[in-house]
């Protein structure tokens, strides 16, 4: 039938489920700006911007302004306009004032004392030009205080340099500069017309003049290894300050060093109060305000007041009314009490500001190097430590054990004559058990007159046996013809003040043989010199040639004389260990060419720039640039090569001993293995003529100097030893180099290098 009609529409069923999401639809319209909030924090501080470009000098004090950037006249110490104070100077002979050890001061006169404060101090300071202050901590032995850091000041530098750095960092006007990036060992940097200073990885040199046609002023730093206590790094501080003669007029300098007028009796007068030197904690400080430069506004002189009050005084002194300071509020530290500049008495001034007599003082400061140096052996354990001035500078003297005499004994002992003019029996003994003073040694030049006993040659030269020994007695005439014959009959007592102890105790009954031996090991110590030490820190006992040069060692360090002038060196050897880097892609033999290992000689080209001279005085290479790799060694620009087979392990992993050796004109080279039973001569060749040359201005540089990379011998090098030598027995009984250097292989090859 038909389709009936559609019903009612039912009421509305539930939801139903939610569909998918849809498309996302377009942007809508933008809305109204909205209210700006409030300002952020104002942002750090930018960095500086760069130094401006230094301004032109004004007029100088005859109303000219120089030309051609020259700098303008001024007014010198003695009011001489374009002077350099030579006109009231009252010697032409530089000094040098030094604080070293723990510390040992000398002022500039020769004035002798001890300053055992924590704090930081001015040294010394001329004029307006430049400054030295010194920062003293705690010594590892508590009683005593070191050096861990020098600033060197001047109108337009502040250089820093601290014992936890070493060579490898310097602070100049706040800003650290770091060895490879920004200098280089062993090169002189210069930082203005008058201003150098020149880095090593033990030591530092600033030097300033402030007058090119005359001679100027040096600073010295050299690093010290004492371990084992609070010094940063293990290391002190040796500083020496050496000031030209032009700069003697006593009106210039300051400091604790005092003015300089070479006149030691005034010093106390110069320095007293010390407090005027303390700059810790204040505008004054080098150490902590970077921006402390040289100004007439700064200099510290002592009021008229304080002139008064110290002039003319025999012992340090000072007058709590006038104490001060410029720099307001200057503290150090006596034992463990931190005092203000204000509160310091003369009580106080007097227990830390002591004199010590002269030849204390430079007893003291050779044995703390020794001891230092070599490590040797102090009293018996529980023993008390000697009372008298003189005893009490031995620090280091081993125990009195009635041996006679020891090699030890020996070194004790000459190194006590060479400074107190000689010691007889029976001080020598009481000096060991701490009985003796300086004032009762006998002359160097009445110890060691001599006569036959019994004859009236005695009588002529006062020469006694009792109650107290003054001069040597020989027992008989063929006593004393044998041990002068043992006693290097072939010097003179002047070459060598050890002799006159090879005569006092081979005239005691020494066996002539031990005699000899004795003289000889004491001989060869004062003439020898480690450049790397057998003990200490690794980086000091072992380079690491990885540049060139690695290490330099220069000649004119303090004491260095003796060892590298014409005069006592002209014969010597040069000793040490090397391993090759055997890295086949980057070490020593990964490109075949002749490598530097050492260079002696001048630090200058022909032409006068840094580097080394045509005509080599001591140069010593590997030839890889063949298979059969060879030694070859130049002496006054005479070259020889070691025939390759007489030296192989310098091709292998191992170390092998090198020593080259002079005598008159014939040198010779010695070779050996590690683990040899002995080092050997392997060649010898002649000079022909050729002059060898050495002064105080060499230096020994490991790597040679300014050598491209691929022309020095990467590797590593320990136990560098250097001797220099003058004379020589003629009849070759004395065996010099013969004894020496199998001597050194014996020590052995270096433990501190990586294997």
């Amino acid at each position: 039938g038909k389709q009936g009609k559609r019903g009612i529409k039912g009421p509305m069923g539930p939801a139903g489920p939610l569909g998918p999401k849809g498309n996302k639809g377009g942007d809508g319209i933008t809305g109204d700006k909205g209210v700006t909030g409030p300002g952020g924090a104002d942002g750090g501080a930018g960095s500086n911007g760069p130094d401006g470009v230094r301004g032109f000098y004004g007029k100088g004090c005859d109303g000219v302004t120089e030309k051609g950037g020259a700098r303008p006249k001024v007014i010198d110490a003695c009011g001489v306009c374009g002077g350099d104070e030579s006109e009231c100077a009252v010697t032409s002979v530089s000094k040098t004032a030094y604080a070293v050890g723990d510390p040992h001061y000398r002022t500039f006169d020769g004035k002798s004392f001890d300053y055992q404060l924590r704090g930081e101090f001015i040294l010394a300071r001329h004029m307006n030009d430049i400054e030295l202050q010194n920062l003293q901590v705690v010594c590892p032995a508590s009683t005593v205080r070191c050096n861990v850091g020098a600033a060197v000041v001047t109108k337009n530098f502040n250089l820093r340099f601290k014992s936890q750095w070493l060579g490898g960092r310097i602070s100049i006007n706040g800003r650290e500069l770091v060895v490879g990036r920004d200098y280089n060992y062993g090169v002189w940097n210069w930082l203005d017309s008058q201003t150098a200073y020149l880095m090593q990885g033990g030591s530092f040199d600033v030097i300033f003049n402030d007058n090119p046609q005359g001679d100027g002023s040096q600073i010295t730093g050299y690093w010290g290894y004492w371990p084992g206590g609070p010094l940063p790094n293990n290391h002190y501080m040796n500083l020496y300050f050496r000031a030209p003669g032009r700069w003697s007029s006593g009106l210039s300098m300051t400091g604790l060093f005092a003015n300089f007028d070479n006149n030691a009796e005034d010093d106390w007068d110069a320095i007293a109060p010390s407090t005027m030197w303390w700059v810790k904690d204040t505008a004054s400080s080098a150490f902590s305000n970077d921006k402390y430069l040289l100004h007439w506004t700064n200099r510290i002189v002592k009021s008229k007041e304080q002139q008064k009050n110290t002039q003319g005084s025999a012992n340090i002194a000072i007058n709590s009314d006038t104490v001060g300071h410029k720099a307001v509020g200057g503290t150090a530290m006596l034992g463990a009490q931190e005092w203000d500049a204000t509160a310091w008495t003369d009580e106080m001034e007097k227990a830390a500001l002591k004199e010590v007599d002269p030849l204390t003082a430079k007893m003291r400061r050779k044995l703390f190097a020794k001891m230092a140096a070599e490590g040797v052996v102090e009293r018996k354990v529980g023993e008390a430590a000697p009372k008298t001035e003189l005893a009490h500078a031995e620090l280091d003297i081993m125990p009195y054990v009635g041996e006679r005499p020891s090699p030890m004994r020996i070194e004790q002992q000459m190194l006590f004559r060479k400074e107190w003019k000689v010691l007889d029996e029976k001080q020598r003994h009481m000096m060991l058990a701490g009985g003796v003073v300086s004032n009762t040694a006998t002359g160097f030049k009445h110890m060691c007159m001599s006569c036959v006993e019994g004859t009236e040659e005695c009588a002529e030269k006062k020469i006694v046996k009792t109650p107290k020994a003054d001069g040597i007695t020989w027992p008989t005439e063929a006593r004393k013809t044998a041990c002068e014959e043992a006693c290097f009959g072939w010097l003179k007592l002047p070459d060598s003040p050890s002799i006159c102890s090879c005569w006092i105790d081979c005239s005691l009954g020494v066996k002539l043989e031990l005699a000899t031996s004795n003289l000889l090991t004491n001989y060869m110590k004062q003439r020898r010199v480690l450049l790397t030490p057998d003990d200490g820190e690794a980086s000091e006992k072992c380079l690491n040639l990885d540049s060139s040069p690695a290490k330099v060692f220069r000649g004119d360090k303090p004491g260095a004389r003796m060892r590298w002038t014409q005069e006592f060196a002209p014969n010597f050897a040069i000793t040490f260990w090397w391993k090759p880097d055997m890295d086949a892609t980057s070490g020593t033999y990964f490109k075949p060419d002749r490598k530097v290992i050492l260079y002696k000689g001048l630090n200058q080209t022909d032409s006068g720039e840094y580097g080394m001279p045509s005509t080599k005085m001591v140069y010593i290479e590997i030839d890889a640039s063949t298979p059969t790799k060879q030694v070859v060694v130049t002496v006054a620009g005479v070259e020889a090569r070691v025939p390759a087979d007489k030296c192989q392990s310098i091709g292998e992993d191992v170390f092998t001993f090198f020593a080259v050796t002079k005598r008159d004109t014939q040198v010779t080279v010695w070779c050996g293995k590690s683990g040899a039973a002995e080092a050997a001569k392997v060649h010898s060749f002649q000079l022909d003529g050729a002059e060898y040359k050495t002064t105080i201005d060499d230096v020994i540089a490991v790597g040679g100097i300014k050598a491209p990379e691929d022309q020095y011998a990467k590797g590593w090098m320990g136990k560098l030893n250097y001797i220099g030598v003058n004379y020589w027995d003629k009849t070759d009984k004395v065996k010099l180099w013969d004894v020496q250097i199998p001597a050194r292989f014996t020590v052995g090859e270096p433990d501190a290098c990586p294997s």
